[in-house]
């Protein structure tokens, strides 16, 4: 049997929309950082923060998704009774804690009634899956030419592609035409011809006629 991780789920979203931590970040709303504490070092979210983090994946990684599989089963084997009265003052609870009220009490002291109005709206309205292919197609793409764009300044430059670079430069040529040429970053062009340049310039003005 496998052992239970309060990440998982989200680990496995995560993997199947393709996306990085950062991309997943951004879709749920949270930091990286966050998001690295739930998926590596097994940290479990308040109640209200699952909530919202099921409302942002559409549904796809659950409030009962951060539980055990036999607390699970026991919230749920009580989850007909209506929700009640409970005192919501102060900060939401920890879902474990909420979890546990829920099972002592038979569900006379239901998980989701810690929940203000907004919270349990997100459980009925989950964010549309186009509105999510959406985001994870950004994020992909921004992956793509971040990896594009490392992969250009780890490119060789050779002598003779430095000095055509100058040239270019010295010329006024923009940048970005210089590195698409040369199939590089505009990074890779200004640290090959940086010294240079600023040498060039600095004879140009020293030799222009004072006014």
């Amino acid at each position: 049997m496998s052992t239970f991780v309060p990440g998982g789920r989200m680990a496995q979203h995560r993997e199947e929309l393709g996306i990085t931590v950062q991309g997943y970040a951004d879709l749920i709303g949270l930091s990286t950082g966050a998001v690295g504490s739930y998926l590596r070092q097994g940290r479990t979210p308040r109640l209200d923060r699952a909530v919202e983090i099921e409302q942002a994946t559409g549904g796809a990684v659950r409030v009962m998704d951060w539980l055990p599989p036999e607390v699970r089963a026991q919230v749920e084997s009580f989850s007909a009774v209506p929700v009640g009265d409970v005192d919501r003052s102060g900060q939401s609870p920890t879902l474990l804690w909420a979890a546990e009220q829920h099972i002592e009490s038979e569900g006379s002291c239901p998980m989701f009634g810690w929940l203000d109005d907004a919270h349990r709206a997100m459980l009925d309205n989950p964010r549309p899956a186009a509105e999510i292919a959406k985001m994870v197609a950004r994020s992909q793409m921004k992956s793509k030419l971040a990896r594009k764009d490392r992969a250009q300044s780890r490119r060789k430059v050779s002598r003779a592609q430095v000095g055509e670079m100058l040239k270019l430069r010295i010329d006024e040529t923009p940048l970005r035409v210089i590195a698409e040429r040369f199939g590089v970053s505009d990074v890779t062009v200004l640290r090959h011809t940086r010294d240079a340049f600023d040498a060039h310039q600095a004879q140009a003005a020293k030799a222009a006629p004072a006014e």
